[in-house]
């Protein structure tokens, strides 16, 4: 659109522009039959496209970390429109303990996923490390959102199959993807504090959710899949991420005041590449003003975009790794009993014991060992597998089925 766009709010090829709204992108839309989760839909942009995704009829799930928060989000709209449907699930971005919880929570309530939108970030921030070790604007911006994204996958792709409507995923992005590290993304020192640059770290991780956009956008067009995946450039808006930025920010939003967005409009581009009618079949663009725009070169780079892809994997899988290294060491691997306990996560299995089958005050004892586990990585699911039929063993762990959600049971053959 450019800056002339931006100061005079002309609209695009869309219909809309920068003094569009996110109700008059919506306008006329109805959206009772779609389910929608925004991360961070507890202010600014996030809260006013929760308040318009659900006045215009669909069911929105606000993802946040701050509880009191988003009571009073959802208090907020319904109080505004009764007839809003609107729920609550915690999630932190920057644990994936807690993204892990979030999707598990959610897969729960046995609802469909039509659109995901990843609005959340923070902005700005002194070099710290998550509790998973990782930078911290890199950790919530990105890794958070994608694993909450491939974790839903199944879940959105079952949706659209099943309802034959197009599902759509919008990662809030930026214009500050263009201000980054020369290399575009430190890989070999993301969490390295020398050479630390609080705006440049912010735009490694606004140029890592574009790129994630059009990688998974080309992987699901590759699949066959119904489901489109696009960026935002929301524009100059003022919010809470703000809170970080010092004296040159000040002056910079002084002299720049004629560009800058209400949240109304700050939500228009969000609304629209979720909603709109027009954006039917598009997908791995970018959008600004609610219309698609050139990003940077490093944003193009689909080479870039695959060795994003690839190293997130990889600073997720020591993680994974680490859990399974941990329910390891917390089995006896007694390996000459008759029956074992296997953990399954994903695909996975990780087999941690074998016991004696008339052990059964053991076996009680670790039953309980592993619902204690469970209520920190609640995906885990204990399976109790014979070796052989035993008629007093299939009682005993039929038993433990009626007595313990966590607890399954079958009787097969498995190589020790």
């Amino acid at each position: 659109m450019g800056i002339y766009g931006m100061v005079t709010g002309k609209a695009g090829k869309s219909g809309f522009g920068s003094a569009s709204t996110a109700e008059d992108v919506t306008h006329g839309i109805d959206a009772n039959h779609l389910t929608a989760i925004i991360t961070g839909g507890t202010s600014g942009i996030g809260l006013e496209a929760a308040r318009v995704l659900a006045m215009r009829g669909a069911h929105v799930i606000i993802a946040a970390r701050n509880t009191k928060a988003a009571n009073e989000s959802k208090e907020m709209i319904v109080q505004m429109n009764p007839n809003a449907r609107v729920d609550f699930l915690q999630l932190d971005l920057s644990s994936t303990k807690s993204v892990r919880s979030f999707v598990h929570q959610f897969l729960a309530l046995n609802l469909p996923l039509n659109i995901l939108i990843n609005n959340a970030g923070v902005m700005f921030c002194p070099f710290q490390l998550t509790e998973d070790g990782i930078e911290s604007q890199f950790a919530t911006n990105h890794i958070g959102h994608f694993l909450l994204t491939n974790l839903l996958l199944d879940k959105m792709k079952s949706t659209s199959k099943e309802s034959r409507i197009e599902g759509r995923i919008v990662n809030l992005s930026s214009v500050a993807h263009t201000y980054t590290y020369s290399q575009g993304i430190k890989f070999d020192s993301i969490n390295d504090p020398d050479g630390y640059s609080e705006k440049k770290a912010y735009g490694q991780s606004k140029l890592s959710n574009l790129l994630h956009s059009n990688a998974l956008s080309r992987k699901l067009k590759e699949e066959g899949v119904n489901i489109t995946v696009n960026s935002v450039h929301p524009g100059l808006v003022t919010t809470n991420l703000f809170r970080h930025s010092g004296l040159g920010m000040k002056v910079f939003k002084a002299m720049s005041f004629f560009l800058w967005k209400d949240i109304t409009q700050g939500a228009a581009t969000t609304c629209y590449v979720a909603l709109n009618p027009n954006m039917k079949g598009v997908t791995g663009k970018y959008f600004a003003d609610c219309n698609v725009t050139a990003p940077s070169k490093f944003g193009t780079n689909d080479s870039l975009a695959d060795k994003l892809w690839d190293f997130s994997r990889r600073v997720l899988s020591p993680l994974d790794a680490e859990l399974h290294s941990f329910l390891w060491a917390m089995s006896s691997l007694r390996l000459h009993g008759r029956y074992c306990s296997v953990f399954h996560t994903d695909s996975q299995e990780l087999v941690n014991m074998v016991a004696d089958p008339d052990s059964w005050p053991r076996f009680q004892s670790e039953l309980a060992e592993f619902q204690e586990l469970r209520t920190s990585f609640p995906d885990f699911t204990l399976t109790y597998c014979s070796r052989g039929k035993n008629e007093k063993a299939d009682l005993l762990a039929k038993n433990a089925r009626l007595h313990n959600s966590a607890f399954d049971y079958v009787s097969t053959s498995i190589p020790l």
